[in-house]
């Protein structure tokens, strides 16, 4: 059996939601449901979020056993969430070889900076 929950965003947040660190509210309010299978998040009369809490959000999506899905959401929410989708889903690139040049002395990073 499928069981759902709601999250007001508005009631433990606020209209506009403009910090990364405020998916830690969401987080706690998940994690008070316990075993649900769905997370409804509930924009309703929330004007705005920023890129950085819908990165959050997206992420946190990703990382728990329970869906989450998205309810009353402005066309604004939307779309910022839906191009932080869009940004996450693309690939990686892997930074693992990416060359370091030590310079033994500042003249030596000088003369090559000014190369550039």
């Amino acid at each position: 059996m499928l069981m759902k929950s709601s999250i007001q965003i508005k009631e433990i947040l606020s209209p506009f939601i403009s910090s990364r660190a405020s998916i830690d509210i969401v987080k706690k309010e998940i994690n008070r449901f316990g075993e649900l299978n769905i997370i409804l998040i509930d924009f309703d009369d929330v004007v705005l979020i920023s890129s950085s809490f819908a990165h959050e959000l997206v992420l946190l999506s990703k990382n728990i056993k329970q869906k989450i899905e998205i309810i009353n959401a402005n066309k604004n929410i939307l779309s910022i969430i839906q191009s932080v989708k869009n940004r996450t889903s693309q690939k990686l690139k892997d930074y693992d070889d990416v060359p370091v040049t030590r310079y033994k002395n500042d003249q030596d990073l000088q003369d090559f900076l000014k190369a550039i």
